[in-house]
């Protein structure tokens, strides 16, 4: 049997069973498109267009969409769900050739027809198949194991920068087999730099809306790939109540559907991960389908895996489960701090033994102790109190300085090299030239350049109408700095001469952060307008404006290679972005403040972080999966670097790596086990500012109390040799 697609064709479905004609006697269309399909039957219709059933070549059968109205809406999402199923391979996908799509021309027709052939999957979908069994809820088996196939079939569409934006029961089809497969791509995403430009500048993009299923910022024209798994949640709280989520009230104050107590049969921790899935706000669920089979595999609940919910703590269905946790992790706190009060009446009643036993020894001897005058005691301390002041501004440019800080950093002193500049006003910023020969600072309104070797000012220029937050060398002769909150401009000047060779609009609420990539052909800046803006070296035109945090971007670091983009923000959140196409890559939670540093390690494969939440965290870059965590820090970590230590008689690639980090000294860690190898006290002062050479030995700190620094850091110790190694070759 054939049937004809021509819109206008009086009888198309009476048609003579004979496969021989290829033209309709009632319009004379063709029956065998693309001379090679012929189309059997019609399967539906929607308000664009329909889907036929049709034999490819006499043999399999396929079907084929094909779109009525040139809409050019229409139209563009009908070749988008073209270009989308050519480029997934996926079994839980329809699969589409790459000349799946194709334009017919009706006879006598003006506008051509727009056909897409795809694989046929056989069975129903899930709200037909829900229907067949009178909507008798899932089982928890079956529904985590249909959870794991879904998620692993949207892991697949995301990794390709896509998103569905239209996951509903509908649009999942059952096969014979019990296998699912993810159908309709005609609103499919693609997640380019156009389009997050257009949500985070506030753009509205075509709104795809299903009740029940919509997740609220795709509502607002705002989706994002985590708005599929909103709707993956709600098709599940559909499965497991066989009622539409529109059935159930949501918690007025945080917005969470109340759906638990009509799936009594589904256990507690499974149903917390579908809330996690269907959190209100984007940033609070899964960032990627890894993080969903995490939560799945893990026993406790919100053993690493964050609900996002008021209090912080996992949502379960039976608030016993909550409380009995919440007292194991009181308890847990209350015998830590029995212990520390434990082991310090220890410490203290050791110092008042010794202290008696001492006492007792020269009560017994009767050794008679040198007197001291009070006056002599009083002089005496004077006198310190004055050298201290004097050592303290020559060595570090402090005054006052603290005499009891000055004694505890002597050990410190030996890596400490020499005061660059003091009294040259809060320090903000910090950049080394590449060739190392000069430092640049920035203070309220002013740039200030300096020798490195000498300590020799070399220019002083005012020019913007806030503190200069960030300053970058574009090469050894010229710098670009950023303004603040009141003036948001970047302005690239000449270092030998002074002179200001040209001035960028920036950030309209000011720039925060500001740095080079790796080539210098790009700079990259961020701001208090929650944008970061990618600028070519060469032109200085704009080339990129990314957007997707929803605060001000305060911290930025890049890969070694050049590809990858680090941003933090005051969102709490950390964004990593591909540098060239502009594309977000995946999101980063964890810390529960704002972002203050970013630094990638020299091997570009995990990325350090500090917050106001006092904790360091680095990431695994490839997986977004957090590796180390560095805590009990007195205050939030300010700045962050990696660095290089080359080994004596050591080949370069057994160089130790290093991370920095800035409080009121310099903190050194071993970043693969956490461990704190160094601290360098800066005579108690914060430090505000940070810069390293290339090779990390040489460091730079700049304070609120406007003095520059110059250290060396520590060598490190060489391992000893294998004794089992073979000799080195003569």
């Amino acid at each position: 049997m054939s049937y004809c697609i021509n819109p206008k064709c009086p009888s198309p479905d009476d048609i003579p069973d004979n496969t021989r004609d290829i033209v309709c006697p009632h319009c004379e269309s063709k029956l065998v498109l693309n001379d090679r399909y012929r189309v059997t039957r019609l399967l539906g219709s929607g308000g664009f267009g329909k889907t036929f059933e049709a034999q490819d070549g006499g043999s399999e059968s396929v079907v084929i969409k094909v779109l009525y109205r040139n809409h050019p809406k229409a139209v563009e999402l009908f070749k988008q769900e073209a270009k989308v199923l050519c480029r997934l391979d996926h079994p839980g996908i329809p699969h589409v050739d790459e000349d799946g799509y194709f334009i017919y021309w009706v006879p006598g027709s003006a506008t051509p027809l727009h056909c897409l052939v795809m694989e046929k999957i056989e069975g129903q979908n899930l709200v037909e198949w829900l229907d067949s069994r009178n909507r008798e809820p899932i089982d928890a088996d079956l529904a985590r194991s249909w959870l794991e196939q879904l998620v692993d079939i949207l892991d697949r569409v995301h990794q390709l920068h896509y998103f569905h934006r239209d996951i509903k029961p509908h649009n999942i089809m059952r096969r014979p087999d019990g296998q699912l497969a993810l159908i309709d791509f005609g609103t499919a995403r693609e997640v380019t730099g156009t389009y997050i430009n257009k949500v985070g500048g506030g753009q509205n993009v075509t709104e795809i809306i299903s009740a029940g299923y919509t997740p609220p910022e795709q509502i607002n024209g705002k989706a994002v790939p985590q708005s599929d798994f909103y709707a993956l949640g709600r098709t599940f709280v559909y499965l497991m109540t066989g009622k539409k989520p529109t059935h159930f009230p949501e918690n007025p104050r945080n917005g969470k559907l109340l759906w638990h107590d009509a799936a009594p049969h589904i256990p507690d921790h499974f149903a917390s991960v579908i809330d996690y899935m269907m959190a209100p706000f984007p940033g609070n669920r899964p960032q990627h389908g890894r993080i969903i089979f995490q939560a799945l595999d893990d026993p406790e609940p919100g053993g690493n895996w964050d609900m996002g919910s008021e209090t912080g703590l996992p949502s379960v269905r039976n608030g016993n489960s909550g409380r009995r946790w919440r007292r194991s992790t009181d308890s847990n706190l209350r015998t830590n701090s029995r212990l520390r009060s434990s082991r310090s009446v220890r410490t203290s009643r050791s110092k008042l033994e010794a202290w008696l036993e001492d006492a007792n020894y020269y009560i017994s001897r009767r050794v008679s102790l040198p007197k001291i005058s009070w006056s002599q005691v009083v002089q005496g301390a004077a006198i310190a109190l004055v050298l201290s002041q004097i050592y303290g501004y020559w060595r570090y440019g402090f005054f006052p300085a603290n005499p009891v800080r000055l004694v505890l950093e002597l050990p410190d002193s030996l890596f400490y090299e020499r005061l660059i500049a003091r009294r040259v006003g809060h320090v903000r910023s910090l950049a080394l030239s590449p060739n190392g020969a000069r430092i640049a600072s920035g203070s309220f309104g002013t740039l200030r350049v300096w020798n490195a070797e000498t300590g020799e000012l070399e220019q002083q220029r005012s020019g913007h109408n806030d503190w200069v937050e960030a300053l970058a060398f574009l090469d050894a002769n010229r710098i670009a700095t950023a303004g603040g909150a009141q003036d948001g401009t970047i302005r690239i000047w000449d270092v030998r001469t002074g002179i200001r060779q040209l001035t960028l609009g920036g950030h309209v609420d000011g720039t925060n952060a500001m740095l080079l990539a790796p080539g210098g052909q790009k700079l990259v800046s961020g701001g208090g307008d929650r944008a970061i803006r990618v600028w070519d070296t060469t032109t200085f035109a704009q080339q990129l404006v990314l957007r997707g945090h929803v605060a001000e971007v305060d911290a930025l670091a890049i890969s070694p290679d050049g590809q990858t983009l680090a941003s933090g923000s005051r969102d709490g959140t950390i964004r990593l972005w591909d540098l060239d196409r502009g594309v977000q890559l995946r999101a980063l939670t964890g810390h529960s403040g704002r972002i203050r540093a970013l630094a990638f390690a020299p091997d570009g494969q995990t990325l350090a972080s500090s917050s106001d939440d006092r904790s360091v965290r680095i990431w695994e870059i490839f997986t977004g999966r957090e590796v180390q965590t560095l805590t009990e820090l007195p205050t939030p970590v300010e700045r962050l670097a990696y660095v290089v230590n080359p080994l004596p008689d050591r080949p370069e690639s057994e160089a130790v790596v290093q991370l920095l980090g800035t409080t009121r000294s310099i903190l050194v860690w071993q970043p693969e086990t956490g461990e704190r190898v160094h601290s360098l006290w800066s005579s108690g002062a914060p430090i505000s500012a940070l810069a390293t050479t290339a090779s990390g030995n040489t460091i730079v700190t700049g304070s609120p109390q406007g003095s520059i620094q110059l250290w060396r850091l520590p060598d490190v110790v060489a391992p000893p040799p294998d004794a089992d190694a073979p000799p080195p070759d003569e």
